[in-house]
């Protein structure tokens, strides 16, 4: 019995106008991302998948809000650091800043303490 196609071991990846892509890059154009090479050696069986773009627009409002910002607190602030860990705050060690979703920024009121890149 084959395997479904999604657990077969992939041989190839390859580029949109690489050789092996040529034939689906006139059949799917510019949606084409990429084409795999699969093989089920228990079945015997070989597969050409490809990855297609089938939508794209704007990231909706919700989801462009919830980027991580950065924000820093002074050492001697505990109420507030302990409020931004509550609403899921996490503490980048590299940027020696806390990391904070905007929604977050705005209830705490920490417009003032964005670090600016």
């Amino acid at each position: 019995m084959p395997l479904p196609v999604s657990q077969t071991r992939i041989l190839k990846k390859l580029e949109p106008g690489q050789d092996g892509t040529k034939k689906l890059v006139r059949q799917f154009g510019e949606q084409l991302v990429c084409v795999r090479y699969r093989q089920d050696r228990p079945a015997g069986r070989r597969y050409t998948t490809v990855e297609i773009v089938v939508d794209a627009g704007p990231m909706p409002e919700d989801q462009r809000s919830r980027r991580a910002l950065l924000v820093r607190l002074r050492p001697m602030e505990t109420e507030l650091r302990r409020a931004v860990v509550n609403a899921g705050g996490l503490w980048d060690p590299r940027q020696r800043a806390w990391q904070v979703k905007k929604s977050v920024i705005q209830r705490l009121g920490l417009h003032d303490r964005l670090v600016r890149k």
